[in-house]
This record gives structure tokens, sequence and C-alpha cells, in this order.
């Protein structure tokens, strides 16, 4: 009945506002239609209602604006639970010489690198010159360490997240596992308060594995180009509750 006033409303009115009304009109029967049915007009998608914990059903994952989260990190982070699983509080931080020690290497400035696993925010490893692809740092660690989630801070220089890059594990058996890849990086994994991903701020360079790897250390690959350094002031890592190995 809305949508009809409204139609009727646009009508009424002189024909140099006609357009516009038309447009309007569209728009708001096509938002009507998508909160009623689920389904987009005009790719508007229906807000979640309520308290709506994701996923919800598969016709609603597909058209909602959480879709094309999914398809950047998979269907993985639509597991009942995660949202409240992979936050920080609710996972264990790893800290160097209590869990771990570690070295680390890169090219370009190999002499930098240290600088990114130092425990000081204020030091940082960077390229000294625009990133480009084949860029990489990689850390061995001096046992088997389990990680699930991993930042790679930028600090006072958020203009140098990396543009695209992949993430290569390094198993406890000493070999290179097929890589992660977030080419381009376009955000961190996040969840609303109702459970929805959406994506995060892209100086934030978060990463969220599909599930606990048991590593003897990683290797990160540039794919991508900027105009500006790649820089990571410290890696830090988080592993699942003690109790929690799945």
């Amino acid at each position: 009945p809305l949508a009809i006033y409204t139609l009727a409303f646009a009508l009424s009115r002189n024909q140099s506002n006609l357009k516009f009304d038309f447009c309007a009109t569209l728009l708001l029967i096509s938002a009507v239609a998508d909160n009623l049915t689920g389904h987009h007009l005009l790719g508007l998608a229906a807000l979640p209602k309520g308290n709506t914990v994701y996923p919800v059903d598969p016709n609603t994952i597909e058209l909602s604006r959480s879709a094309s989260v999914v398809n950047y990190f998979g269907n993985w982070i639509t597991e009942p639970g995660l949202a409240e699983a992979r936050q920080f509080e609710n996972l264990e931080r790893l800290l160097q010489r209590r869990d771990f020690n570690w070295s680390a290497d890169a090219g370009p400035r190999p002499d930098l690198a240290k600088l990114a696993i130092d425990g000081n925010s204020h030091t940082r490893w960077r390229t000294v010159r625009p990133q480009q692809p084949g860029d990489w740092f990689s850390v061995e660690f001096d046992r088997v360490v389990p990680v699930v989630k991993m930042v790679f801070s930028v600090r006072a220089a958020p203009s140098d997240y990396s543009r695209g890059f992949k993430i290569y594990p390094i198993t406890e058996e000493g070999e290179e596992a097929p890589a992660e890849a977030f080419s381009p990086w376009l955000g961190p994994l996040q969840w609303t308060a109702d459970g929805y991903p959406y994506f995060g701020r892209t100086t934030m360079v978060i990463v969220d594995l599909p599930q606990q790897l048991n590593l003897r250390g990683f290797k990160l690959e540039q794919t991508a180009n900027a105009k500006f350094d790649w820089t990571i002031s410290e890696i830090k890592l988080w592993k699942l509750p003690s109790e929690d190995r799945s």
C-alpha cells in the first residue's frame, strides 16, 4: 500500500519532477519487495532482522550483503559459533620466548627483517621502495607452533599495508603447504553483533586461517603493486584455547 500511494503521488506531480519521482518510487518498491521476499530486484539486499544469527538459510546467504565476504574467504566462515570463537578475547596469545623463538628473513631488506619480530611496535621491517609482486617475508620457529590467527601490524605507517599477498604455511614436517591467497587484500574478516561477516579496514592486516595449523614457519609473498612501501611493524599470533583444537 505504501508503494502504491507513493506511485500515485509521483504521477500527480508535474512533468519536470516525474522522472525523479518515478525512480524514487521504483527504489521504494524494490526495497519493500526485498524485505518481504529476501530477493533482489535492483541489487538491494534485505537487512538482517532482529537477533538473526549468521548463517541463516542458503538463499539469504547468497543474496545478503555478506555474500561477497563468503565468496572471498570461503564457506568455512559460515560455521555456527565461529564469529564468537575467533574473537581475540576467546583466543590465546602466543608469546615469544614463552611459546617459541623465531627468526625472520625478507626480500628486499633482509637486514630489517628482525624489526618485525623484536617485540617493539615502534620499529618495522619495510621494503624501502614501492611494494611490488615478488617481495617476501618469512619466519621460522624453533619448534612446532599452533596458529589460527595472525596480525601483521603496520602501526604508524597505515598507508604501507600489503595490497595483496599469499601466505605459505611451513608444516611441522618442514614442507611448504598450498598458499592461502588474499589478493587483492580487501580487509580482515570481522563479524557484526548478530554474527554477520564483513570486511574490516584494509589497514588492519589480520588473517584468520580456516583451521588451526601446526607450523614450523610461514612465508608471505606480495602479489600486488602500490606506490607505498610494504611494512610490517610487528607480527602477532594467536591459537585456539588449549581445550579447543577444532
